[in-house]
């Protein structure tokens, strides 16, 4: 096999040759349907190593927030028309935000095993400080303008107010006295939290 050239996730290299290094993203092929890199998850890294490598690359997504629960996992926001937030509690949660959002390549004994994370390490994940402290912490979803300490107006995406402030507005700019600020849609929206 040493003369046969694989494949390994985007780019050529000699059969028998070790894998790029963790967490360095690969160009992809021209014209390959996922946009972005590809990147390499090194199951053979320590644990508090690799978790914060790949949710330093995760948490670049802008719609994963750490649940204000301590080790209660994440919080997705699904924006849009009818904005929803969603707990990411379980390895199954993770796993589908994880192949909505990245490529990736998972190294193994330096060698290429598939692309998806082992739920074992994707549970441990969910409920690691060493994982959740890359994630910007989320009290709630609201689609009518709050106030945060100091009469602060939440304005239209994330909007960190300290502990127990921390909120995702997902409506348009507030007419409050004739002036326009931060955002309201026109039914007055609704608190989620």
């Amino acid at each position: 096999m040493s003369d046969q050239v694989c494949e390994f996730v985007g780019e050529e290299m000699a059969a028998g040759a070790a894998p790029p290094a963790a967490g360095r993203s690969i160009p992809q092929r021209p014209g390959h349907p996922t946009q972005g890199a590809t990147y390499l998850y090194d199951a053979d890294l320590p644990p508090d190593e690799l978790f914060g490598r790949f949710a330093a690359v995760l948490s670049r997504a802008g719609d994963l927030y750490r649940h204000p629960d301590g080790d209660m996992g994440l919080r997705l926001v699904h924006d849009g028309e009818r904005p929803r937030l969603a707990d990411v509690t379980t390895a199954h949660d993770l796993q589908a935000a994880v192949i909505d959002r990245l490529r990736l390549q998972v190294v193994q004994d330096g060698k290429p095993k598939g692309g998806r994370i082992p739920a074992a390490d994707l549970s441990a994940m969910l409920r690691t400080r060493t994982f959740l402290r890359h994630f910007p912490e989320l009290d709630g979803l609201t689609t009518s303008p709050l106030y945060l300490p100091g009469w602060t107006l939440t304005t239209s995406g994330y909007n960190a107010g300290g502990p127990g402030n921390c909120w995702y507005y997902a409506g348009g700019e507030a007419d409050i006295h004739g002036q326009r600020h931060g955002g309201a849609d026109a039914d007055g929206g609704s608190v989620d939290g």
